[in-house]
């Protein structure tokens, strides 16, 4: 997983390449995919194998790597929850509401 900041370095490859693509694609007259593959593809997977030292060939595999996309850790069996939002695990089937709030179902402590 990456920290919100080395996804940005990763990331931010694909920010000046923008830029750079526009003035590739009209000095050399290839077109986006022939880029793509050639320029700025190598550079984001290389980024990101320099920061986590893991050799990744799917570019969607690392944008899928933000940590701050998933929630925390599930009470009851410590697995990560799918969003930051979620009151379910989806490994364990619980929920994920403290005993005695509203919604658990379960009778406040006396």
């Amino acid at each position: 997983m990456l920290s919100d900041e080395e996804f940005e370095q990763v990331a931010g490859h694909s920010g000046t390449f923008t830029e750079e693509l526009r003035g590739q694609q009209t000095a050399t007259g290839l077109d986006r995919a022939a880029l793509f593959a050639t320029g700025w593809l190598p550079r984001v997977l290389s980024e990101y194998k320099r920061l986590t030292g893991t050799h990744e060939t799917n570019i969607n595999a690392i944008w899928h790597h933000q940590a701050s996309m998933y929630g925390p850790p599930c009470v009851h069996c410590g697995k990560v929850l799918r969003t930051p939002q979620a009151r379910f695990c989806f490994l364990c089937h619980r929920d994920q509401v403290e005993a005695g709030a509203p919604g658990s179902g379960e009778p406040k402590a006396r």
